[in-house]
């Protein structure tokens, strides 16, 4: 979405502004995912 936002955005403080953001969310992701590998599976 980010990414998308910063190839159209008219100004380059706005395209820096949503790659930046673009980013932090992959970095949000990939430390999510890590997080969801390494806790054990919940069995009841």
């Amino acid at each position: 979405m980010f990414e998308r936002r910063a190839e159209s955005a008219s100004d380059p403080i706005s395209r820096r502004h949503y790659k930046e953001m673009a980013a932090h969310y992959r970095v949000l992701a990939a430390e999510h995912l890590q997080i969801n590998r390494d806790e054990p599976a919940h069995q009841a």
